[in-house]
């Protein structure tokens, strides 16, 4: 259930329409009191909110919500036609989750609230990694994300600054970003700190009548399941991924593997015993990762030459120029030669033109040529 509450009928109507197409039941208010009086009796999973109405606004309405004790459970997105900052740094002060100004795109509208309502529950239903940006760079982990079609939110993190970038399906999320392209260039001026990936499990809830009950045998609890770590080693100027994860499926494992260049040089795996705690566990993967990364700088040398001996093919040569050229139109950009930089990754996309990283990159340095 979704809870809309607006002075204005157009905008109740409008916002209905939209979260009914993501298949929800939605509640409808003309002024916040009687939404006040109603959430006595339901608990809402989101909360749309106007600011400007009469008898008591959007921000007083949310401090009464919090005060019924169910505000920090209930995400509240602001409506209003105002796009003072003031306001919004008072509404997200207040706890709103996100904040939309009128007149209201219906598509951006249907994109926050699933990617809101996706990231509430994925502390039941998720993977997460953390690594050292000292080692893996922004470029590196949105590579990573698309390689993975990750769904999910990675957040960046350096001293007292958070930034968090949603993805869905293995690209950026942009429609649900306040100011992606902002966001990004502040992301590229990242100098050290940890990233954090929290992959979104996938949505069963289509094909849930085909589930098998009766034998099923007792499940991990949501807040049992351990965090997997993702790292990267720089050796022979080549770049060595290192990522475990506690495997499920067919049975479970804590597996770590290696990747250069694209693909799997090093794997191993050791089964979950059962009665094994969550801190064992992860105690486990946490040396077995450290194990790997060791035996990876013992044997670098031997797998760069393999690596290197094995015949291509003619994708593998497409690929290899690109992320050559990528990684070239990188440097230029963070010695701030953007001009060489745009040269760089558009010869790059001439090569993969799909690429929506490098379409992302494009737009970040075009824009900053522009501003020069």
């Amino acid at each position: 259930m979704i809870f809309v509450v607006d002075d204005e009928s157009i905008y109740l109507d409008l916002i209905r329409e939209a979260v009914e197409q993501e298949g929800f039941r939605v509640r409808t208010f003309a002024d916040a009191r009687s939404a006040l009086e109603e959430l006595s009796l339901e608990k809402p999973e989101l909360i749309f909110s106007d600011i400007r109405m009469p008898g008591m606004n959007g921000f007083e309405f949310k401090e009464a919500v919090d005060r019924m004790g169910s505000g920090p459970e209930i995400p509240f997105i602001f409506l209003s036609s105002l796009d003072q900052p003031a306001h919004v740094v008072r509404g997200l002060d207040l706890g709103a989750v996100d904040y939309l100004t009128k007149p209201i795109d219906p598509l951006v509208l249907r994109a926050k609230l699933r990617t809101i309502l996706r990231y509430r529950t994925q502390g039941a239903n998720s993977r997460a990694f953390r690594g050292d940006l000292a080692v893996f760079s922004f470029s590196e982990i949105v590579k990573f994300c698309e390689t993975e079609g990750l769904t999910g939110e990675v957040a960046f993190i350096s001293g007292q600054t958070t930034i968090r970038v949603p993805f869905r399906g293995g690209e950026i999320d942009l429609d649900v970003m306040a100011d992606p392209d902002e966001t990004l260039e502040k992301l590229y001026e990242l100098e050290g700190g940890e990233f954090r990936i929290l992959a979104a499990a996938p949505d069963f809830s289509q094909i849930a009548d085909a589930e098998i009950t009766e034998e099923a045998g007792e499940a991990r609890q949501p807040d049992e399941k351990p965090m997997g770590k993702l790292s990267g080693l720089h050796l022979l100027d080549r770049l060595f991924q290192v990522q475990t994860e506690m495997n499920f499926l067919p049975e479970e494992k804590i597996t770590t593997i290696v990747v250069l260049d694209g693909n799997g040089v090093y794997k191993k795996e050791i089964p979950v015993e059962q009665g094994w705690s969550v801190a064992e566990i992860e105690r486990r993967m946490e040396s077995q990762h450290r194990d790997v990364e060791e035996v990876i700088r013992a044997k670098a040398g031997a797998l760069v030459e393999k690596k290197n001996s094995e015949k291509t093919s003619a994708e593998d040569t497409l690929d290899h120029r690109f992320y050559e050229i990528f990684e070239a139109g990188l440097e230029a950009f963070q010695e701030q030669d953007y001009q060489k930089a745009l040269e760089l990754w558009e010869e790059a996309e001439s090569l993969k033109p799909e690429d929506q990283t490098l379409k992302v990159n494009l737009k970040i340095v075009r824009t900053k040529l522009q501003k020069a």
